[in-house]
């Protein structure tokens, strides 16, 4: 009799493939599946495994009167708070921040209810791109290291005038950044360095704040790195380069037929690489300054996620540090919630917390193994 033959079967972590017929699945893949996770989440080891859920994190809508969270954002110089940062949420009339143990309502502010609002942080400040006025939040305004004074007042400008209307707020090289005005969404807005309450467009020095035109209306933009940022649209993506306000200032595109489909559509890895959402998939960019976006693994990627427009439906992604993988939450037509593997390649469904998804942050603190 031969002698009995011993066939290793490879554990499936690489994930659901759908584009393939059932008998022509690669090994180490999956027909179904739903709420598992390649990586335990206690141990650490690559396995199969249940995925770590959601749980409710405080009571969010007490705090903002009954109002849902329509964005979020860290302050990174919350000297106070436990590690050096403070997550803050907005609605569409409060500013709520989390205390370490709770939601506690830190002012007011306008936004209508259908838009994501956005917000970045400088120093010890975090600007809000809400409803005009727009506002910003003083975590120290004394500089006496005492935050029990903080305050949120209307953000003015000491010097010209702040471009109304605008949707997105974002940081880069020491300067506020403001676009995505519906009126005039080609148009990206850089304040004075290292002063983002000057906006004084006529001055002639090299810090002074700048609008440049592109071809496109903006859907996002980000800083890649301290000397790149990066403005997405639909079907293409900017690069600046440098300071946008010298003679020799670099603009340039850089991928001509996709970008992220809304401002909520890209989130940034743990290596620095960026990860989009376009109409065509998941792709993803180098931390480098101008390398163009690359599919990911176009090959193997589920057709719920193909077609995404960022008006009917919207992408919302945000990378989990822990257990590497980029969450990508779909809302309206197409709804649907995965999990991409960053280092097995493998797209994971999973189930949504609940309905209605308007905003998503990963905050370090609130981890656990279970959640």
């Amino acid at each position: 009799m031969a002698e009995p033959q011993i066939i290793p079967l490879q554990q499936p972590l690489k994930g659901l493939v759908k584009s393939l017929a059932l008998s022509d699945q690669p090994p180490g893949t999956v027909i179904d599946s739903r709420d598992v996770f390649p990586r335990d989440a206690k141990t650490g080891r690559l396995r199969l495994s249940v995925r770590p859920g959601y749980s409710a994190v405080g009571d969010f809508l007490t705090a903002s009167s009954s109002q849902a969270p329509a964005g979020f954002a860290i302050l990174g110089n919350a000297f106070d708070e436990s590690g050096g940062i403070q997550l803050f949420g907005f609605s569409s009339g409060r500013l709520i921040k989390w205390t370490g143990s709770a939601w506690s309502n830190a002012g007011s502010i306008t936004s209508s209810t259908s838009r994501t609002i956005h917000g970045a942080s400088y120093g010890t400040q975090l600007f809000i791109a809400c409803n005009a006025p727009y506002k910003y939040y003083d975590y120290d305004p004394n500089n006496d290291g005492d935050p029990s004074d903080a305050t949120i007042a209307s953000w003015t400008a000491t010097a010209g005038t702040i471009p109304p209307n605008c949707r997105i707020v974002a940081s880069y090289a020491s300067r506020a950044v403001l676009l995505a005005d519906p009126d005039h969404p080609n148009i990206i807005n850089f304040s004075r360095t290292d002063d983002w309450f000057d906006w004084d467009f006529t001055a002639e020095d090299s810090g002074t704040a700048v609008s440049v035109a592109i071809d496109e209306a903006a859907t996002c933009g980000f800083e890649h790195n301290r000397q790149c940022f990066i403005v997405g649209t639909k079907h293409g993506m900017w690069i600046f380069r440098g300071n946008p306000a010298a003679q020799n200032a670099i603009r340039e595109k850089f991928a001509f037929v996709l970008g992220p489909v809304n401002s909520t559509a890209w989130c940034k890895s743990a290596d620095d690489w960026t990860y989009m959402m376009a109409h065509n998939g998941l792709y993803r960019m180098a931390p480098g300054c101008g390398a163009p976006p690359e599919a990911v693994s176009r090959d193997r990627i589920p057709e719920e996620l193909l077609g995404c427009d960022g008006v009917n439906t919207k992408a919302y992604l945000a990378y989990n540090e822990r257990f590497r993988v980029v969450e990508i939450h779909l809302q309206g037509t197409n709804a649907s919630s995965w999990a991409y593997d960053v280092d097995g390649g493998g797209f994971w469904k999973i189930s949504a917390p609940g309905t209605g998804i308007l905003a998503a942050i990963r905050f370090g603190p609130l981890d656990s193994t279970t959640a």
